[in-house]
């Protein structure tokens, strides 16, 4: 059953008025009277005692101030809720807070915002006008706009069948049904790929199954394995000595003094000095001890979900680098991160720069929606002519990622516990010899630095029967095919699985398997783990073959052990789904109820998933249905797929003349200082880049 509380206004008087005047902008005539925050709680009995009733309002906050709007009824309430099939981190902290309150009853408590709006016709709005509305009020990568109440929790708490595995079948179809899968899921597999897995499971007799064909395409693409840059390249026919990578790790080659570990683990690793660290040991009891302890450090991008949606996208970017961080080696401590941001022109309404507008505009133009950009630039008069460039439909604008990304960013390293200490801010987009370069797909830069202990820094061999532990939170039908969805350029992709492989971000999950994490490095020589990875791209269907890979061993997984909220996902959606705040790592079988009270004693959830095998194989069995989703030689999922071969010819660049005859001292002053101002304004706007 199910109950539901309409609580307090959900904006400020400033946020509203700033809302009005955006919609006044979009749907001229569209009104908003007033915002409710509704909360929907699902219940295990029919309806709550009263007692019970009276915790769960006070737990909400349900003053005298809640309740709906005076005429409620003559308005049309539009619910924005967490996208259907996903649990929104605020559901996962409310629900346990109010069973931590003694409130058994309570399933899970989730919350949505209800805006109350008119039109001069007294009619609901019309489509154009819904199409106009509707983006200033949701997210549509992370929420669901209902346009009923009723009924909403129904939708909200649903729960579908498991789905079933499916196959490709390519001992009939031969390459073109792969070719079809491919376009279908949004694989993103070169040709050579393609051909590598026909003549692979055409040896192996059998069809691949579409969790095999997403889980190959995740562990192998540009994103994981940087194909483009460890390729061979030939340039104007000349084959070249070394790869991209070959180049970066050159300098290493020759000078490889401070280093304890390169291009090998979730970071590097560089060499310290004794220092007293201080920390509860096994009695509970905190000491100091002098440690040899070095210094982790790690930068990654997370480029294609922040173009999407910007504050999740650069949330989860930060999250990711941090777990990255913490499972290096046996157990690290992250300690202080960075974010930074790549953009086109910003376009500033009233604000458009004389260098963001175009007299003509280039072309091709990109493929916008209707009453997208292009649109004419206006700005601030100062050689205000021309027009703006636009951008694909289905990204935000680089100002939305300014104004959105470096918050996110700046969240989540708060929320988890971490100073985001520091950062860059850039923008570039440019005609170069009729080529139109910039970053509509923007550089998310998330880093950081911690500490590890010497003893720490390399992971372990597995020996067999080590059990392999899911630490964290649960999977969700959310982020599924990120790692290929982010290795193919913006709008290549359809664009529905773009939409699937967005993801979010839950600190307070992650920073309580941190400290579980922190208990197993404090145990010193005696650390339970034995080799520990991050779920990031392509979640466990990378993470779990990579841990046991670099053990040494195969392993046979449960796949309905992994723990899950949403119980109609299929095994593909299982395997693959990005939900973050999830490590796996590798224990002995005898540390397991040791390692159970640290858990508990971090309310962190945990499940073992899998055992370590001696054999260069991957098992992943479904007991729902009863078959294996996943049965293939570790060799063929991570060992030599086709290696890129880039072959390019240099390009003479035709350079247009810069004429600067009209542009005096005081605009040329102006507008480098104007160039200044709108990057203090986007650095103000997150207090860690101060």
């Amino acid at each position: 059953m199910f109950r539901v509380s309409v609580g307090t206004p959900a904006l400020s008087a400033f946020r509203l008025e700033k809302l009005r005047a955006a919609l006044n902008d979009a749907a001229p005539g569209v009104a908003i009277a007033d915002t409710r925050h509704w909360y929907f709680s699902a219940l295990r009995a029919a309806e709550l005692s009263k007692a019970q009733a009276g915790l769960l309002d006070k737990v909400l906050g349900l003053d005298r101030k809640a309740g709906e709007p005076k005429d409620a009824a003559r308005y049309q309430r539009l619910l924005v809720v967490p996208r259907l099939g996903t649990i929104s981190p605020w559901s996962t902290k409310a629900t346990d807070i109010a069973q931590h309150c003694g409130l058994s009853e309570v399933t899970r408590i989730e919350r949505g915002v209800v805006y109350y709006l008119s039109t001069p016709s007294g009619k609901p709005l019309s489509k154009a006008e819904q199409a106009a509305v509707l983006p200033l009020l949701h997210d549509r990568m992370t929420e669901t706009v209902l346009s009923d109440t009723a009924g909403a929790a129904e939708k909200i708490f649903k729960h579908g069948k498991p789905q079933p595995l499916e196959t490709v079948n390519v001992l009939k179809g031969g390459r073109r049904a792969l070719e079809k899968a491919n376009r279908d899921m949004g694989l993103a597999l070169s040709a050579d790929e393609i051909d590598y897995l026909v003549e692979n499971f055409k040896k192996l007799e059998r069809n691949p199954t579409d969790v095999e064909l997403m889980m190959f395409a995740q562990a192998n693409s540009e994103h994981c394995r940087h194909k483009i840059f460890n390729a061979d390249w030939v340039i104007d026919g000349e084959a070249q000595d070394m790869s991209l990578f070959d180049m970066i790790r050159n300098t290493h080659k020759v000078s490889p003094q401070g280093t304890v570990v390169a291009y090998s683990d979730n970071s590097s690793i560089i060499e310290g000095v004794r220092v007293e660290r201080f920390y509860p040991r096994a009695d509970g009891a905190y000491a100091f001890s002098a440690e040899l302890t070095h210094t982790l450090m790690k930068v990654e991008t997370h480029n294609h979900p922040t173009a999407i949606a910007p504050f999740a996208g650069a949330a989860t970017g930060s999250g990711g680098e941090i777990r990255d961080e913490g499972a290096t080696g046996s157990g690290s401590k992250p300690k202080a991160g960075l974010t930074g941001f790549s953009v086109s022109n910003l376009n500033i309404p009233g604000f458009v720069q004389p260098w963001e507008q175009y007299s003509p505009l280039p072309s091709p133009l990109p493929q916008v929606e209707e009453g997208a950009l292009p649109s004419p630039a206006g700005g601030r008069g100062v050689g205000g002519e021309g027009a703006t460039y636009g951008k694909p439909g289905r990204i935000v604008s680089a100002l939305q990622i300014m104004l959105d990304g470096p918050i996110g960013g700046a969240a989540f390293n708060n929320e988890f516990g971490r100073p985001n200490l520091t950062g860059y801010f850039r923008t570039f987009e440019e005609n170069v010899s009729g080529e139109m370069r910039g970053y509509h797909k923007p550089i998310m830069l998330a880093g950081g630095v911690g500490n590890i202990s010497a003893i720490h820094t390399h992971k372990h061999e597995l020996p067999v029967g080590a059990l392999v532990v899911h630490l964290g939170g649960p999977g969700m039908l959310i982020g599924l095919g990120g790692g290929a969805a982010s290795s193919m350029d913006t709008g290549a992709n359809a664009e529905n699985l773009d939409f699937d492989s967005v993801q979010r971000g839950n600190p307070e999950m992650q920073r309580r398997a941190q400290e579980v994490i922190d208990r197993c490095w404090q145990m010193g020589a005696n650390n339970p783990i034995l080799s520990i990875h991050d779920v990031g791209a392509g979640g466990t269907s990378n993470a779990l073959p990579e841990l046991v890979h670099g053990g040494g061993k195969g392993a046979r997984f449960e796949l309905r052990k992994i723990p899950l909220d949403e119980t109609g996902m299929s095994p593909k959606q299982i395997w693959c789904n990005e939900s973050q705040e999830r490590y796996v790592l590798a224990i002995a079988p005898e540390r397991l109820d040791e390692f159970r009270a640290l858990c508990e004693r971090e309310r962190c959830p945990f499940a073992v998933v899998g055992t370590a095998i001696d054999a260069d194989r991957i098992t992943v069995h479904d007991g729902e249905f009863g078959n294996d989703p996943v049965d293939m030689p570790l060799s063929v999922l991570l060992g030599k797929p086709p290696k890129m071969t880039r072959n390019v010819a240099r390009e003479t660049p035709r350079l247009t003349s810069c004429d600067i005859g009209k542009i005096g001292l005081r605009d040329a002053v102006e507008r480098v200082l104007a160039g200044l101002q709108v990057r203090r304004v986007a650095e103000v706007a997150d207090h860690g880049w101060r």
